[in-house]
């Protein structure tokens, strides 16, 4: 499968030391800051953000993206009043 695609709209620049430490050893690197517009997974989905969407946006091949997604589901299903334990449990084995 081929990389993805990402389309944004540079908004702004910033100056940031990439370390996490407290004492800053590094020198300041430029940067941008990015709002995304679109991503594009070839094959699987085209999406494109929105912020004032419920959902974060619109998606093109999402249809196609739940089939491939729920086929490697091993548990489908699960009782509506199952224990929280039994929930986190079908949550990690799925």
């Amino acid at each position: 499968m081929a990389g993805w695609t990402v389309l944004g709209r540079i908004t702004g620049t910033v100056f940031e030391i990439p370390q996490a430490e407290e004492q800053k050893t590094m020198a300041p690197q430029m940067g941008w800051v990015v709002t995304p517009v679109a991503i594009h997974a070839p094959g699987l989905v085209t999406a494109w953000y929105d912020p004032d969407a419920e959902s974060g946006g619109i998606f093109a091949g999402e249809r196609e993206l739940k089939q491939i997604k729920e086929g490697g589901y091993t548990i489908k299903t699960l009782s509506p009043n199952a224990a929280p334990e039994k929930v986190m449990e079908t949550f990690v084995t799925a």
